[in-house]
């Protein structure tokens, strides 16, 4: 059955519209502003292989034929993704990828299509509401939908989803994603506004964009639709974790405490895993047969925590090693033969420098061209 929904957004209407297109997808929708229209589906995987990472792959394309063209030269065929479509896919991702309840692992696609694109309203604010749509619509485990708008400033006025005239004398090209609570996203162009100017424009771009949240909760509960209900899961067993703490926790805190870099990985390598071997591993596969992969993650966890609170709670540094002066002996000296030669002939002015923190260095060139070659400028 075909939903339908307008949204008033700026000076015209966001019109959404599901239930019609793309039925085998767990979530889909259509989103119309003027005449450009974007189709988009999410779809989970059935099945999750044990990962600590979330598989999202979202991808937006834009095809010639929306603008009723045919792609031009000896090739008739779509390209790989354009500059501009790779950016948008990605501006879809950055606001949706947190919002995923911790653990969900499934493998999960958003795509967005453009079918029509009238040359004067950006596709890509659609496109992320289409996904935020389509997510809440589906029965993937997404529980905070957001809205997008772009904010234009033209001679003083705040317009929202300014056509692409209107963006070519606007001093200020802002995209604004967020939730009923807060910011998640913004991506802005401005000419010399002010800080206040442009925190103005984004409180008002999220209170704009509060009317598209709620058109969602809306249009969810007008078709009935039901969202799963979601337990994180634990990372690794609580008991276990306290048990390999106890073994791990000293000796661990001493290998991290090496200052030089190799000489504490291999004091971590240690007294990492191999202390936990002769004394744990071998009870592991008769008591915590099914723990034994998380014990990579336990050593890691138990690292992660000393290096991140282990100078609060024990007032140590993991790392005291200090920034070496800046030095020009005979050795670097060598790596700068050509700078060298280029001062004694006097031609241009060079400067280089050499720094050095631990075991890692960079090294620095400043290059002046000759004064024959420089570009003047009206």
């Amino acid at each position: 059955m075909k939903h339908r929904i307008e949204i008033p957004v700026g000076s015209d209407r966001l019109i959404v519209e599901s239930g019609h297109l793309a039925k085998q997808a767990n979530g889909s929708c259509t989103v119309r502003f003027g005449d450009t229209v974007v189709l988009t589906t999410a779809c989970m995987a059935t099945s999750a292989m044990p990962r600590d990472f979330l598989p999202l792959t979202v991808d937006y394309r834009e095809y010639t034929y929306a603008a009723g063209r045919i792609p031009g030269g000896f090739f008739k065929r779509e390209g790989r993704p354009t500059e501009k479509e790779t950016i948008t896919s990605r501006l879809i991702d950055r606001p949706l990828r947190p919002l995923f309840p911790p653990g969900y692992t499934s493998e999960t696609q958003i795509i967005s299509l453009v079918l029509s694109a009238d040359g004067e309203n950006d596709p890509d604010v659609l496109a992320i509401n289409g996904a935020s749509f389509a997510l809440v619509l589906s029965n993937i485990p997404f529980y905070h939908p957001i809205g997008a708008v772009r904010v234009g400033l033209v001679d003083g006025e705040v317009i929202f989803n300014p056509t692409n005239s209107q963006r070519d004398v606007s001093d200020l090209d802002l995209v604004v994603v967020g939730t009923e609570e807060a910011v998640v996203m913004v991506e802005a162009g401005a000419n010399q506004l002010s800080e206040e100017t442009i925190l103005d424009c984004i409180w008002k771009g999220h209170q704009e964009l509060q009317k598209i949240i709620k058109a969602q909760i809306e249009l969810f509960r007008a078709r009935g639709l039901e969202k799963p209900s979601w337990t994180t899961p634990e990372p690794y067993p609580q008991e276990y974790y306290q048990e390999l703490k106890a073994a791990l926790w000293g000796p661990l805190k001493g290998a991290l405490d090496t200052k030089e870099k190799f000489a504490r990985k291999r004091a971590v390598a240690a007294d990492g895993l191999p202390h936990v071997e002769p004394r744990y591993l071998r009870e592991v596969n008769v008591r915590h047969a099914e723990n034994q992969a998380y014990i990579d993650r336990f050593v890691l966890a138990l690292a992660y925590r000393y290096q991140s609170y282990g100078y609060a709670l024990d007032h140590l540094l993991v790392e005291t090693q200090h920034v070496e002066a800046v030095k020009t002996d005979a050795a670097l000296s060598e790596l700068a033969i050509w700078v060298d030669r280029a001062e004694a002939h006097d031609f241009c002015g060079d400067g280089w420098g050499h720094n050095a923190d631990g075991d890692g260095a960079i090294r620095s060139r400043v290059l002046m061209n000759a004064p024959s070659e420089g570009e003047y400028l009206k």
